[in-house]
């Protein structure tokens, strides 16, 4: 088998694989993703106010 096919074989998890975290890593991962919404909406914003007032 070439080192290539190994590779690829070794880091799928085929389609049948879940997770499932504990109740705090949940937590954990709800809470970066509601902060990871929130600073693309500041990004969003900054981006529109750099956009109108200081590229004029």
């Amino acid at each position: 088998m070439s080192s290539s096919a190994e590779t690829s074989s070794a880091s799928g998890m085929g389609n049948a694989a879940t997770v499932e975290l504990s109740p705090v890593a949940g937590r954990n991962v709800l809470g970066i993703r509601d902060g990871i919404i929130s600073d693309q909406a500041a990004l969003r914003t900054l981006q529109e106010y750099i956009r109108t007032q200081c590229q004029k």
